[in-house]
């Protein structure tokens, strides 16, 4: 999975792409060189994984950043929200106050027994 600065380094390696190519990213030139591209990031896993596979992708990725492009349906209509979606406002995330027992999730507010805290598969 892509960190930060594998999305930062995606962002950059596709904005100089498309600045290279002069935006035509169908040509056979283009395509080439996006392989080579591809195939030079491909010592590192995450970095190649932020990037587009398809050179028509690109321009896609260029508006978006490879970081959204990486996950298309993360941004959702309202109305599959009301039809679909869970309210997590019962938890937060933090840090335990417990000796070495790391980060967790935390009721924002009393839950009773039977509560569902959070919809799993």
């Amino acid at each position: 999975i892509p960190l930060r600065e594998d999305h930062e380094k995606g962002d950059n390696i596709i904005w100089r792409f498309w600045n290279t190519v002069h935006g035509q990213v169908d040509t056979a030139h283009a395509k080439l060189l996006w392989t080579f591209t591809r195939q030079l990031a491909s010592h590192n896993d995450r970095l190649l994984a932020a990037l587009p596979s398809d050179p028509n992708d690109i321009p896609k990725a260029i508006k978006l950043g490879t970081a959204m492009f990486s996950v298309p349906n993360v941004v959702r209509t309202s109305e599959w929200l009301e039809k679909n979606g869970r309210c997590l406002d019962n938890i937060r995330p933090g840090q335990s106050t417990l000796e070495q027992a790391g980060r967790g999730a935390f009721a924002t507010r009393s839950l009773r027994m039977g509560d569902v805290i959070a919809p799993a598969p």
